[in-house]
């Protein structure tokens, strides 16, 4: 129900799916998607679906599209905590001037090797784009486990990465944890969730070469609002807002933001754009405080 609601409510007109995800287009609700759907993988002629590489194949090639910063580039379906999911429309300017900040915070650069150990279909994966930009290289894990991400980390070398409390702490406690070679892990950022004092030491000990940074985020934002700074980490906060963006306390403790990295609005819903859209301030919903121009979160306003 919630894929054909976010390909009904987009107005999708065509599907991309891997060998791994061909069953779903049998089931009943995406049934009518097997005309539309081309196979991502290499030819296979027992597959009945467009082909992608046969597409490239055929192709004589096409010029690039130019397009203008401001244009819907990627749209991010959010469950949020109420309702159906929305669908957040992030511009051109959106993703790539949160990459630049990301760059800058996480001192990104052409020799690293970028972890993609967060679901591609997420918010927290666009942290890639600060990587892209400055011409590193990427590993993907196409389904987190604590052994695939340790495995991926010591084979391909990874310097960084980004992931949830839950992640980090399933690959602490798994019982092979010290067979790996983590040295070559610089920096770690984890959001999503808070991640409790005793989890953080475990982190830094056990990732002993590695900077664990909390940051914070929304889908809304492209994802990243701040992150603590290497140099001075502060570990019950999210640390100060990114150079660019703007941020202020409500009067109900309301954490409002402002910069070139807020989305344009929720697709085709007005309704919960208007809520959290006033005057350029995005609402986040989240209550907070700052402490030294840190910022720290303490609630949820909606929940």
């Amino acid at each position: 129900p919630e894929i054909l609601h976010i390909l009904e409510d987009s107005d999708c007109k065509l599907l991309a799916l891997g060998k791994e995800f061909l069953p779903l287009i049998q089931s009943k609700e995406l049934s009518d998607w097997k005309k539309n759907c081309v196979f991502i993988g290499p030819l296979d002629e027992t597959i009945p679906q467009i082909q992608y590489e046969k597409i490239i194949e055929d192709s004589k090639g096409h010029r690039a599209r130019e397009c203008d910063e401001d244009e819907l580039a990627l749209l991010l379906y959010t469950g949020g905590t109420t309702g159906k999911s929305k669908g957040v429309q992030l511009t051109h300017k959106n993703i790539i001037s949160n990459g630049m900040q990301i760059a800058i915070e996480m001192k990104a650069h052409e020799k690293d090797i970028y972890l993609h150990a967060a679901p591609m279909f997420h918010a927290a994966d666009l942290l890639c784009t600060a990587f892209t930009l400055t011409g590193a290289a990427h590993a993907y894990l196409p389904v987190f486990s604590p052994r695939a991400a340790l495995e991926s980390i010591e084979g391909y070398k990874v310097t960084k990465t980004m992931m949830a409390p839950t992640m980090i702490i399933m690959c602490l406690t798994d019982s092979e944890f010290n067979k790996y070679d983590t040295s070559t892990l610089k920096m770690m950022l984890y959001g999503s969730s808070p991640m409790a004092a005793e989890w953080v030491e475990k982190s830094i000990q056990g990732f002993n070469n590695t900077e664990i940074v909390q940051g914070y985020g929304l889908t809304e934002t492209s994802p990243v609002v701040s992150c603590n700074p290497i140099n001075d980490i502060r570990v019950e906060t999210v640390g100060p807002p990114f150079r660019g963006n703007e941020v202020k306390i409500a009067e109900d403790g309301e954490i409002l933001v402002k910069g070139e990295n807020v989305m344009l609005g929720y697709w085709n819903n007005k309704e919960e754009t208007d809520k959290v859209l006033k005057n350029g301030w995005l609402h986040t919903g989240d209550i907070g405080v700052f402490e030294n121009n840190y910022l720290k979160i303490t609630d949820r306003k909606k929940d």
